[in-house]
């Protein structure tokens, strides 16, 4: 008899360790769903949208300056991109505001580089028209 109380003792000690190591995997998996879905929540507040505008508006300032056609065309492809996202919120009157401001900042900032841009062309262009005139002109003079 002693040996049937020592074998149902071991077969009780046996399954509550894989009791106790089931609890925290499914913890955790818990908790890592409650995070995940927390982070969507946050990530798709308006407020995190607007943050995201007013971050590459400050992008923007900062490199206008210095943008290629490419990289204008490429700035303008993200900022329609966030705005499509914005546009879809419905903003409070305070939101709609401070977006509107953002919008023609940004705006601003790329009429500028397009400004720029064309001027840096058309200045290429008549110093390549220049150094034709200089050419023929200097061609006509020429007494050979």
């Amino acid at each position: 008899m002693e040996n049937t109380e020592n074998t149902a003792v071991d077969a009780v000690s046996n399954e509550t360790p894989a009791k106790k190591s089931i609890k925290p995997l499914i913890i955790a998996a818990l908790c890592a769903i409650l995070a995940i879905v927390i982070i969507i929540m946050i990530m798709t507040s308006k407020p995190v949208k607007i943050k995201k505008l007013e971050k590459f508006t400050a992008t923007v300032e900062k490199e206008y300056t210095s943008y290629t056609n490419e990289d204008l065309d490429k700035a303008v492809a993200k900022y329609d991109k966030i705005i499509k996202k914005i546009d879809k919120c419905e903003l409070n009157d305070k939101q709609s505001s401070k977006v509107n401001e953002l919008r023609g900042e940004c705006n601003g900032y790329f009429a500028q580089a397009k400004g720029r841009i064309i001027l840096d062309e058309f200045n290429k262009a008549l110093d390549a028209a220049g150094d034709e005139v200089k050419g023929v002109v200097k061609s006509m003079t020429d007494e050979d």
